[in-house]
């Protein structure tokens, strides 16, 4: 009778595939940090390949966009989440930003405090504070896939096949493209709120804490 059904499990089990994927994704932004001292820039390519896209301008070689796909070749992870939606990945552009002529990238000074990336419950409150939001961002639009990119939408140019876009107020705010992302407990398919999109960020405290431990900064 407390069995649950087949297709209970199945659910977690994909949550839970998907919660190692984006842990895995958050150590490997970490480690890219530590050898390249900033973040790659997200994957905007029309048709995602997985590589970062930079632009040069005003001595800057910064992001083409601060939020796109996670770019899973430049970091040499997997691609998609247990649903075989790929990754969505906002950066700060103070941790992926690098001056032109000097290779000057962040430093512990500039670093604290410098997101303006915030993070809010389901409701409206904020979980961390000013000076702690995150340098980066990643996220899995969950099983319902809900403003999500899948690998079904890109086979082929004039063949894409979009997902739903998103309609539960907490959903809509992760694909927005704003700098305001909501992380939560799921709630029910089909309900006034539906949510079950799963996010990790990030802390400038732990990414320079890694980043002086391996004497990469100051």
């Amino acid at each position: 009778m407390v069995i649950p059904s087949l297709g209970a499990q199945r659910d977690i089990r994909n949550r839970n595939e998907t919660q190692h994927l984006l842990n895995q994704a958050k150590e490997a932004l970490i480690g890219y940090a530590v050898v390249n001292r900033h973040f790659p820039c997200p994957d905007t390519s029309d048709f995602p390949n997985g590589e970062e896209n930079r632009v040069v301008a005003a001595g800057v070689n910064g992001c083409q966009a601060d939020e796109g796909i996670l770019p899973w070749k430049t970091l040499g992870i997997e691609n998609t989440d247990a649903w075989n939606h790929y990754f969505g990945y906002r950066v700060d552009a103070t941790f992926s930003n690098v001056v032109v002529v000097t290779g000057a990238t962040f430093a512990i000074d500039d670093a604290e405090g410098a997101s303006l990336i915030e993070l809010k419950d389901e409701l409206g409150a904020d979980l961390v504070s000013a000076g702690s939001r995150p340098a980066a961002v990643v996220f899995s639009h969950g099983a319902n896939g809900r403003g999500a990119t899948n690998t079904s939408q890109v086979v082929a140019p004039n063949n894409k096949q979009p997902l739903p876009p998103a309609t539960a107020l907490d959903e809509i705010e992760n694909t927005d493209g704003d700098l305001v992302f909501v992380t939560h407990p799921p709630t029910l398919i089909n309900s006034t709120n539906e949510f079950d999109d799963m996010l990790v960020w990030v802390p400038p405290k732990i990414l320079i804490n890694r980043m002086v431990i391996s004497g990469r900064l100051p």
